[in-house]
C-alpha cells in the first residue's frame, strides 16, 4: 500500500556549543570592624576580602571589639575571545548570601575588686552561650580549697544564609557586632572572627545554544532544566517547574504502536526534568525551589529563561494524483460482476516531493515521511478471495510493495536516507478475474529527527489523501484524490500496524 518513514532528506551545517553562566562575585575588602583597649594591653586587626579578624586583650582594664561589618561583591563577567569579558554573562537575578560570625570574650577578676564583666553578640542572630567559673586557691588543711576570683565568658558562634536580589554589586551588612570583656584585677580578652560569601542562584536550560544573549532550543531535542546554588551549607528542594505545557513531552514511542507520553507531575517536581519540545515557539522555562540552609528553610527561589525553539519550516510539494496506470484495468466480466485485472506492474497513486529550511543552531537533523492508514480492501476472485482493513482505525502503514521489513520504523534505516522525491501507490491488484472493493484514506506525515542522539521524532506537515473505488462502479474512479493538509504540530499515534 504505502511507503511509512520513507526516503528523507538530511540538513547540514556545523552546530554551535552551548555557553553556560561562568561569571562569579568578588569579594571587595571587609571594612566596619573597630578594637579597643583601656588600661594595660593592645589590639589587633586583620581586614581581608570577605573576612575579617580583630581581637583586644590585656589586663587591668577593658577591651572592645565592635562595628558594623560590610562587604561588597561585584560581579566578573567570564572572559571570552582575547580575554574580552563576555557581554552577554550577566549578574544573576538572586544570590544566597552566607555569612559566619564567631564573637567571644572572657575575662577573670581576683580579690573584692569587682568582678569580670563579658557580653558577644555576633549580629546573626545567634544567642549568647554566658559563664562564670570560680576561681580556687588550694589549701593544705580544711577546706583545702578557698575561691579568691571568677571567670566570666561569653561565646556567640553561628552562621546565618539569606536570599537576596542579585546584580551588579551586591552588599551585605553585619549591623550589630559586638564583644566586650573588661576586669579591674586580671586578664580580659575578646575577639571576631567573620566571613561572607555570595553565591548566585543559577537556572540552566541543558540542550540549548546561547547566541548572543538569546537560548534557542530544537524540536525532538533532549532539553533539560537545573537549577543550582551550591552556597555552604545549603539545599534545595521542592522543586516546581514549567516548561511549555502541552508543547513539552517525555516520549514518542513509535513502533507497533504510536503513542506520546507527556510530562507527569512526578516529573515536573523533580529536581532535573527532561523534555522534548514538539514545535517551533518561544518558550519559558520556569523553576521554584524552597533553599534550605542547615536543614532548616530560609524561603524559596524562582527562576525563568525563554527559549526560542527552533524548527525546519517544511517545503511540501503537495501530492498529484497521478491516475492509475495502464497496467490497472476495470470493468471486465466475470460472473455477471465488473471486474478488474492487473497483471503486473503498480500502479502510481501519488506523487510528492518535500524539503524544509534548516534550523539555524541546529542543522544536522534529517525529514522523512511517516504514513497511517484507514484501509478497506475486498477482491472477489473466482479461484480465490482476499481482504484487509484497518477496521475504522488508523494504522501505521507499512503495506507492499514498499517496505517489507517489519516494522519499518527504524531509526538505523533512517540515518541512511537518500531522496526527498518518492510515489506511493495502493496495490490492491490480482492475477485472476474478479471484483474489487477499495475504500483507503491517508495522512502522510513530513516527519523530523533531531541529530540528538536522545532525541523524539515530531510532526512538521501532513497531507491527507484518498484512493477509492469499485469495480462495480461504472465507470469507477480513476486516479486518487487529495484532502486538507497543513502545518501539524503533534506526533502521529496508532494502536496497530497494516500491512495489507
Amino acid at each position: 500500500m504505502a511507503r511509512l518513514f520513507g526516503l528523507s532528506s538530511i540538513l547540514c551545517l556545523m552546530t554551535l556549543p552551548a555557553f553556560a553562566l561562568a561569571g562569579y562575585y568578588q569579594a571587595g575588602t571587609t571594612s566596619g570592624l573597630s578594637v579597643s583597649v583601656t588600661g594595660g594591653g593592645g589590639t589587633s586587626l586583620t581586614p581581608g576580602n570577605g573576612s575579617i579578624t580583630g581581637a583586644a586583650g590585656g589586663g587591668g582594664g577593658s577591651g572592645k571589639a565592635s562595628g558594623t561589618i560590610s562587604t561588597t561583591f561585584t560581579w566578573v563577567r567570564n572572559t571570552i575571545y582575547g580575554g574580552e569579558a563576555d557581554p552577554n554573562d550577566n549578574p544573576p537575578d538572586t544570590v544566597i548570601v552566607v555569612e559566619n560570625c564567631n564573637t567571644s570574650a572572657t575575662a577573670s577578676a581576683y580579690g573584692y575588686s569587682g568582678g569580670p564583666s563579658t557580653s558577644a553578640n555576633n549580629g546573626l542572630g545567634t544567642n549568647t552561650v554566658n559563664t562564670t567559673t570560680p576561681i580556687y586557691q588550694t589549701l593544705p588543711y580544711p577546706p583545702y580549697q578557698i575561691q579568691i576570683g571568677e571567670t566570666s565568658s561569653s561565646v556567640c558562634n553561628g552562621s546565618r544564609a539569606q536570599i537576596v536580589a542579585g546584580g551588579q554589586t551586591v552588599t551585605v551588612n553585619d549591623d550589630i557586632v559586638s564583644g566586650s570583656a573588661a576586669s579591674s584585677s586580671g586578664p580580659f580578652g575578646t575577639g571576631v572572627t567573620y566571613s561572607v560569601s555570595v553565591t548566585p542562584v543559577i537556572l540552566t536550560v541543558n540542550g540549548t545554544v546561547n547566541d548572543d544573549g538569546t537560548l534557542y532550543g530544537e524540536v525532538g531535542r533532549l532539553h533539560s532544566g537545573t537549577l543550582s546554588a551550591g552556597a555552604p551549607g545549603t539545599t534545595l528542594g521542592l522543586f516546581s517547574w514549567s516548561v511549555g505545557g502541552s508543547d513539552a513531552f517525555s516520549t514518542y514511542e513509535h513502533d507497533t504502536v504510536g503513542l506520546v507520553t507527556y510530562l507527569s507531575s512526578a516529573t515536573l517536581t523533580s529536581a532535573s526534568p527532561a523534555w522534548h519540545w514538539r514545535r517551533a515557539a518561544s518558550e519559558t522555562v520556569s523553576v521554584s525551589a524552597t533553599v534550605y540552609f542547615n536543614g532548616s528553610s530560609i524561603g524559596s527561589v524562582y527562576e525563568s529563561k525563554d527559549v526560542d525553539v527552533e524548527a525546519p519550516t517544511p517545503v511540501w510539494s503537495g501530492i498529484t494524483a497521478s491516475g492509475l496506470s495502464r497496467d490497472f484495468y476495470w470493468g471486465l466480466a466475470s460472473n455477471g460482476n465488473a471486474s478488474c485485472v492487473s497483471p503486473g506492474g503498480d500502479p502510481v497513486g501519488m506523487y510528492y516531493s518535500f524539503g524544509g529550511t534548516k534550523c539555524p543552531h541546529f542543522p544536522n537533523g534529517t525529514l522523512f515521511n511517516a504514513q497511517l492508514v484507514d484501509a478497506y480492501w475486498y477482491y472477489d476472485g473466482t479461484l480465490w478471495d482476499r481482504w484487509s482493513s484497518t477496521n475504522g482505525a488508523y494504522y501505521l502503514d507499512t503495506s507492499y510493495p514498499y517496505d517489507l521489513t517489519y516494522p519499518t520504523y527504524d531509526p538505523t534505516i533512517l540515518k541512511t536516507p537518500s531522496t526527498t522525491t518518492d510515489e506511493d501507490t495502493p496495490n490492491y491488484g490480482g492475477n485472476q478475474p474478479g471484483a474489487v472493493q477499495v475504500t483507503t484514506s491517508f495522512q502522510t506525515n513530513l516527519m523530523y529527527r533531531s541529530s540528538d542522539p536522545s532525541e523524539q521524532d515530531v510532526t512538521l506537515y501532513f497531507q491527507t489523501w484518498f484512493w477509492n473505488g469499485s469495480s462495480t462502479t461504472s465507470p469507477p474512479p480513476s486516479s486518487p484524490t487529495s484532502g486538507s493538509g497543513g502545518a501539524l504540530t503533534y506526533q502521529p499515534q496508532w494502536d496497530n500496524v497494516f500491512s495489507g
